[in-house]
């Protein structure tokens, strides 16, 4: 190809006379310069070492002469613009090659487009070539293909739109990032779409290739059933049972007070306001509905029915069943607690505090007066408060505080003051003197008891003295027993000393026997009689040895 003014001339000298079979560097420069020698049209050239004919001589001066040679018809400089490398799922992109209508090569290449899907990973050459009037040139790059990360996600499931939020973590590999509607920080919210098909996209980024892949799943939301319950009316007394029907779609399930197999049971519930719940299943999908509404009970009903609870406590107080009492109780604490009566709350939490009052359970009884205390203060219900004073005062009698018991008798008695509208001065300072009283009295008694417990005490020791002053005494006799039956100048004795520890024996296991026997007994007579022969029987053999001993020993 000619590239430069010096090939043109030397051209030019051998087409204008310079012998044809010229050789060296002229031939090279004809070789060089042979792809422009083509008569204008590109369809003959001059090769080396050829002679060089008139036609082409003449075209070629033709050309020069008429249409001037033009350098940069043979300079091209062929270029393009290439990424030094791109992610393999990048999308085609066009490459744009100087001068224009070149054709592009390699792997990847559909006329101008490079897709990096199709040359795939690794490192690939693409080449541009461009053929203009006969010159030709070419220019190669490299491009690598990087590889994207494979993200799985083809998870395509179900879900109400009331049902649970969805954690999503299924995707693969993870560390990615969830994105769609009804998504909020990486959890999927069902209630939030509509229903129907929704999208959630899954994107990963690989730190080492620096691609990013993306991969979709699908969630079906489906319809929630449509759920209603009409208005209930007024319960009227007397009514057994009342078939629950008001809720559509059919089917379903009610709940809530007085509500049993589908079935209002009017004599179980409170006075006031009641909440009945319907709760549906649609079998074709799966999906949960619900609604609520309210129905009235009559009061006196309920109100007879609770009064029947708290008589039943009372009845059973009476009979000295107090474990019924307060299970009775604490039934009416949560009725009325359902009903939001804090009154009558207060008032059972009184009675089952006075409850174990009377059992002396004495931690349970404050517990419950205690809360007593503290929602009636709070609702300031007067003459429950005084009720409750009255038990706290008791409460604290039993437990020996009585300065805390007066303190509660005073406060119960100046609400009874102020309920009745009346003053008792005079009764306060009596009651005043009468605790002090029971406090000298109380302390009296304890003096009396710590004496008594001396005195026992006291007892107790000469007893035991006494005891082991017998126990010395036999001790003795049984030694002189033994000496006189080996010295003969006091085998003479042996039979009255045996006699006389044997009797001795039997006295002091009476005497210390004697308070089981009592106690055995139950201080009957004939009772003592039988359990004083049977021990004398089982002395028997002891006396009957030593007496065989002694016979034996004055015989030989």
């Amino acid at each position: 190809m000619i590239k430069s003014l010096k090939h043109i001339f030397t051209v030019y000298l051998i087409v204008i006379g310079v012998d044809s079979s010229a050789q060296s560097v002229e031939h090279q420069t004809i070789s060089s310069a042979g792809a422009f020698i083509n008569n204008g049209n590109g369809s003959m050239s001059v090769t080396a070492g050829q002679p060089i004919t008139e036609t082409k001589k003449s075209n070629f001066l033709k050309r020069i002469f008429t249409q001037g040679f033009q350098q940069s018809d043979c300079i091209l400089n062929p270029n393009f613009v290439l990424p030094n490398s791109v992610c393999r799922n990048q999308n085609p992109f066009v490459l744009q090659g100087e001068p224009t209508n070149g054709v592009f090569y390699g792997k990847g290449i559909t006329g101008n487009v490079f897709n990096p899907a199709v040359a795939d990973t690794g490192t690939h050459i693409i080449k541009y070539i461009v053929d203009k009037k006969g010159c030709k040139d070419s220019i190669t790059k490299e491009i690598f293909i990087r590889k994207d990360p494979n993200v799985v996600y083809s998870l395509n499931d179900t879900t109400c739109k009331n049902g649970d939020s969805i954690v999503l973590n299924q995707a693969t590999p993870t560390g990615g990032i969830y994105y769609g509607v009804g998504i909020i920080n990486q959890v999927f919210i069902p209630s939030l779409m509509n229903v129907g098909k929704s999208s959630i996209v899954y994107e990963y980024y690989d730190q080492n290739t620096q691609c990013t892949s993306r991969d979709t799943s699908y969630y079906q939301i489906l319809p929630n059933p449509n759920v209603k319950i009409a208005s209930i009316s007024i319960v009227c007394p007397g009514t057994d049972t009342l078939p629950l029907t008001f809720a559509t779609p059919a089917g379903g399930q009610y709940s809530g007070a007085g509500v049993y197999n589908n079935q209002f049971i009017s004599d179980s519930v409170l006075a006031g306001s009641h909440q009945i719940f319907y709760n549906y299943l649609d079998t074709n999908n799966g999906c949960k509905g619900s609604a609520n509404n309210f129905y009235k009970n009559k009061t006196h009903l309920t109100n007879n029915y609770l009064a029947n609870l708290t008589n039943q406590s009372i009845i059973a107080e009476w009979k000295g069943d107090y474990k019924l009492a307060a299970k009775n109780y604490k039934l009416a604490i949560k009725k009325y607690e359902e009903l939001g009566n804090n009154i009558n709350k207060v008032a059972n939490i009184n009675n089952l505090g006075g409850n174990y009052l009377d059992r002396e359970k004495l931690d349970s009884a404050e517990y419950y007066l205690s809360m007593a205390e503290s929602m009636a203060e709070e609702n300031n219900l007067g003459q429950l408060q005084s009720n409750i004073y009255r038990n706290k005062y008791l409460l604290n009698q039993l437990k020996g505080d009585y300065k805390k018991a007066l303190e509660y008798l005073e406060s119960h008695q100046y609400l009874e003051d102020s309920i009745k509208g009346s003053t008792s001065v005079a009764k306060m300072a009596a009651m005043q003197k009468e605790f002090e009283l029971q406090i000298e009295a109380e302390k009296e008694k304890r003096e009396q008891e710590k004496l008594q417990q001396i005195i026992e005490e006291k007892e107790t020791r000469s007893r035991n003295l006494q005891y082991l002053s017998i126990i010395s005494f036999l001790g003795a006799v049984f030694i002189l027993l033994y000496f006189s039956l080996k010295w003969s100048f006091l085998s003479n004795y042996a039979t009255t000393v045996s006699f006389l520890g044997s009797i001795l024996l039997f006295e002091f296991v009476f005497v210390v026997l004697d308070p089981w026997v009592e106690m055995v007994s139950n201080n009957q007579p004939y009772i003592k009689l039988i359990i004083n022969f049977v021990i004398a029987l089982c002395i028997v053999p002891v006396h009957n040895y030593i007496d065989k001993v002694v016979k034996g020993s004055t015989t030989n």
